[in-house]
């Protein structure tokens, strides 16, 4: 009933098979493909990395949580 009352919204999705990553995976390491990343922010700093991913972005931001 929790989930009726608070009109609660579930949604799923799908990614592939895991052999499908595995390959994937495998490919990346035998190609040195590494992603590219616009910026590295500290938690702290969690907040100016959503404004920096709201203005836009040329590769990943990455928020390190260690």
């Amino acid at each position: 009933m929790d989930v009726i009352w608070h009109q609660t919204h579930i949604q799923g999705i799908a990614v592939g098979h895991l052999r499908s990553f595995h390959e994937l995976v495998r490919f990346l390491d035998e190609h040195t493909i590494h992603p590219v990343i616009d910026s590295v922010f500290a938690f702290e700093d969690a907040y100016r990395a959503y404004k920096k991913l709201a203005e836009g972005a040329f590769g990943k931001i990455v928020i390190n949580i260690v």
